[in-house]
């Protein structure tokens, strides 16, 4: 951390703070908040967060460091919501770079007689355990919580990163009905922040000896997982804060990422980011030797790529810098995500190509606004190569990525290049990648409604991803996740898979089952809808909040025959038709044709579009009940009298 000079602590001393009282004191309960049964504002919630405050301010010493004291009040309005009383703390634990202290709490209920009795968390139920060599985590459960309680804790945050102020979260998975965030800045600090927000927030500017911020938002509904949706980060009501300059009379001024130039520069002078740009990868003498006698660019980047994804495992973190160095991580064959492809960037340069790391953030962390030169909204590295016209970005954190697609969890997103010729932003966008599947079902139904078949499945590109990630994890997780579990009356009697170590061929699955149809008197009912992975609705709702963000464009198709005995007949069959939304972004075909005793079909289903916004809902949610309609449409068999 740097320290300041002895003028800028004694200018510093003189700060001060100022207390907000306009929330309710800690601990004084109203009986009105313990008689409350439902939120106003957000019926359906679980509970409710009546208060959440963070007072941040900077504290002086022999060294500068931020402190943060945070206050929540819950009330519980359902059974399902007493596990909100359970909770956990992560802090930065590495050379105490944070800590968290002043933990208390307490719990209130109403009881018998309208007689108020209080429980307080007790300090050796307060636990805290190392969650690897950097982090840890302080947990606790606050006691006597049941329906109808309230429960209120607060703690302490300290940070000698004094230059990184945490981002504020307004809003959370509950509703929250008044939450306050306080901000005291040193008077020659210059920090920027980033506001997001659809709903009206309160914010005032106060000076003294250091400008005072308090930004303050009530009745904010919960913001609940929805089927598709992208970060809950990019919907919730929250403030972004970076560091922009630290300007002190008689000191030269000390500019941060005030632009993305002026980040890009700083990204290449740090030490965890461009200083391993620079290291030697030792014992890489088989990766040399495959490279000999091989021209070819994108041959050269494909061998680096697959090398480093052979000889290094993902230890479960993000990150945007190397944790202990790309040296130590190569070593120990695992590290981070940028340990991972910030060895990639070095080999890649290595081997002549023109490769470089470039900033991410991935669908479940949220999108970057490019407007905003803040690093926070970045969560990994990842690489990032250009060859002639093309260019390939490279995750070899993920064993399952072919080198010609953008990594799933990336496409459709913006990602910046850290380049000291040529930095800048790049569409991560390709839209011959897709996720596709393709089934060829036969079946064959004997007199008793019992079919036996033989279905081929083929999966493309993000498909193929996901299912050879699940197949690694083991046969019978996948064999109920896309076989079993959605169609509980099937029967798999072999599952044959391959292609899954060959990132050129799509995961071919070759899956022999039977199957009793469903009947009622003389009819049996058939919907060749099988193994396409649309078997359910997942857009009932009414209403939406966030947008439907698929990740990538989809394309399934199925074809197939069935086969009848004698005695029975095709009495109904679905009519051949095509359904197109009128944006034309999704469309639908289904064609069927019967010959004596055997039905032949094909049903496909194209969408040409990643992502539909709220502002489209109504009519996407009206074409997908058309689409399942017409996917789950039965065909009918009957026994001939």
């Amino acid at each position: 951390m740097r320290k300041l000079s002895a003028l800028a602590l004694a200018l510093l001393c003189s700060l001060t703070g100022i207390c907000q009282k306009e929330a309710p004191s800690y601990g004084k309960v109203d009986k009105e908040d313990l008689l409350m049964t439902s939120c106003a504002f957000d019926p359906e919630a679980d509970a409710c967060v009546l208060i959440k405050t963070g007072e941040t301010t900077f504290v002086i010493g022999s060294e500068v460091y931020l402190q943060t004291q945070f206050r929540y009040r819950i009330k519980i309005l359902k059974d399902k919501g007493v596990d909100r009383a359970n909770i956990k703390l992560d802090f930065y634990s590495n050379q105490r770079t944070e800590d968290i202290t002043n933990i208390s709490g307490e719990t209130t209920n109403l009881e018998a007689g309208n007689t108020i009795v209080k429980s307080k968390l007790e300090k050796k139920n307060i636990y805290t355990k190392a969650l690897d060599k950097n982090w840890s985590e302080i947990s606790f459960s606050l006691p006597d919580v049941k329906k109808g309680s309230v429960f209120e804790y607060k703690f302490t945050k300290l940070s000698k990163n004094f230059t990184d102020i945490d981002n504020w979260y307004f809003q959370s998975t509950i509703p929250t009905a008044f939450c306050q965030f306080y901000l005291s800045i040193p008077k020659y600090f210059d920090f920027t922040y980033h506001i997001h927000r659809t709903l009206p927030m309160d914010v005032k500017d106060q000076e003294y000896q250091e400008a005072i911020k308090v930004f303050t938002m009530t009745n904010i509904p919960g913001l609940r997982e929805e089927p598709y949706m992208s970060a809950p980060r990019d919907y919730m009501q929250h403030i972004d804060f970076q560091l922009a300059a630290i300007n002190i009379p008689g000191e030269p001024t000390h500019t941060f990422n005030t632009n993305w130039p002026k980040l890009n520069e700083t990204m290449l002078e740090n030490e965890d980011f461009g200083g391993q740009l620079h290291k030697n990868v030792p014992h890489t003498k088989a990766l040399d030797a495959h490279l000999t006698n091989i021209k070819d660019s994108s041959a050269r980047m494909s061998i680096v790529y697959n090398y480093v994804r052979q000889n290094m495992d993902w230890n479960g973190y993000e990150g945007i810098y190397s944790a202990d160095g790309i040296k130590s991580a190569w070593d120990k064959k695992s590290g981070n995500v940028a340990d991972i492809n910030l060895t990639l960037v070095n080999l890649l340069r290595d081997a002549g190509l023109d490769a470089h790391p470039i900033l991410v953030s991935t669908r479940d962390h949220g999108h970057v606004n490019v407007f905003y030169p803040l690093l926070s909204q970045f969560n990994e590295t990842m690489a990032y190569v250009r060859i002639g016209d093309k260019y390939y970005v490279l995750n070899a954190a993920d064993k399952y990525n072919p080198i010609r697609l953008v990594p799933y969890d990336v496409q459709y997103t913006e990602g910046y290049v850290v380049d000291k010729d040529n930095p800048g932003w790049v569409a991560l966008v390709d839209d011959d990648d897709e996720y596709r599947n393709v089934v060829v079902l036969t079946g064959v139904m004997d007199s008793s409604g019992k079919m036996d078949a033989e279905a081929r499945i083929s999966n493309f590109d993000y498909s193929r991803n996901l299912r050879c990630k699940n197949y690694k994890e083991g046969v019978d997780k996948f064999k109920e996740t896309y076989f079993t579990k959605e169609y509980t009356n099937l029967t798999i009697d072999s599952l044959e898979v391959n292609g899954q170590d060959n990132d050129s061929m799509p995961l071919n699955q070759v899956l022999h089952f039977n199957s009793q149809l469903n009947g009622s008197g003389q009819y049996l009912f058939f919907s060749p809808n099988l193994f396409l992975g649309l078997e359910k609705n997942p857009f009932l709702a009414e209403h939406r909040f966030t947008d439907v963000d698929f990740g990538y464009r989809q394309s399934y198709m199925i074809v197939g025959s069935l086969e009848i005995p004698d005695g029975y007949a095709f009495e109904t069959l679905p009519k051949n038709m095509r359904l197109i939304m009128q944006d034309t972004s999704i469309y639908v075909q289904r064609l069927m044709q019967v010959d004596e005793n055997r039905l032949s079909f094909r049903i496909q289903v194209e969408f040409k579009r990643p992502v539909y916004y709220t502002t489209e809902y109504d009519d996407f949610r009206e074409f997908y009940k058309k689409l399942y309609a017409t996917l789950n449409e039965q065909i009918v068999i009957r026994k001939k009298s």
